[in-house]
């Protein structure tokens, strides 16, 4: 182990995560492709095809890269701007397409109804200005005693503020989904679909916490 990542607690727990994050993907990715290739690789392109794949296959360039570029030694120091750029990048795009999938499954769940579709997108806006704002007056950053080549700059790009409105919105979005499984039967494959939602909202939901008290961003 490096001298610079042993000296600093807070740059090895988040590449522990990271390499984590990294088994739980092959891992679910292994269990789960023959049902992916049933319900998704036959079906016709449409939003929510696009958004599940984007949902599924970032994270498997994002969290080795991520990986890399935060390893003291790795010799990148050169291109941190481009390192920093992909990975704040792909983090977006994954975190928008997962809640995106979230909101539609919920919208779908209560019958798409206009007052939720209003509501969710009202929350979705609010909460993101308040993130932008508080994390403008708080100027709050990551602090990495010896960051790895390309974390000194990507650290600042990182705030808890836009974890907890993440956070904040996936919780509303696993209380409206646990609130419809009360009028399904047990027996019913409505009542697995939504279960599984659960299950799915929970470990989104889960990953956002997280990431509002690690220092290095976690996103299997």
């Amino acid at each position: 182990m490096s001298v610079a990542l042993a000296a600093d607690p807070e740059l090895q727990k988040g590449l522990y995560l990271q390499f984590s994050g990294l088994a739980i993907l092959v891992f679910d990715y292994c269990i789960n492709i023959s049902t992916e290739v049933t319900w998704i690789w036959d079906t016709k392109w449409t939003l929510v095809r696009v958004l599940f794949l984007v949902a599924r296959y970032v994270p498997f360039i994002l969290v080795p890269v991520s990986i890399y570029s935060g390893l003291p030694g790795t010799n990148i120091q050169t291109n941190c701007s481009q390192w920093d750029g992909a990975r704040i990048g792909m983090i977006i795009i994954s975190i928008l397409a997962s809640d995106a999938l979230l909101f539609i499954r919920i919208w779908v769940l209560w019958s798409r109804k206009r007052v939720v579709l209003i509501g969710l997108i009202a929350l979705g806006l609010a909460l993101l200005g308040a993130s932008v704002a508080l994390g403008a007056l708080t100027d709050e950053s990551i602090n990495i005693e010896h960051p790895g080549p390309c974390m000194e700059l990507f650290r600042y790009l990182i705030v808890p503020w836009n974890f907890i409105g993440l956070a904040c919105f996936e919780s509303v979005i696993l209380i409206l989904t646990i609130s419809r499984i009360f009028k399904h039967d047990r027996r019913s494959r409505i009542f697995a679909i939504i279960r599984n939602d659960i299950v799915y909202t929970m470990c989104i939901f889960g990953m956002s916490v997280v990431n509002v008290f690690e220092k290095v961003p976690f996103v299997p």
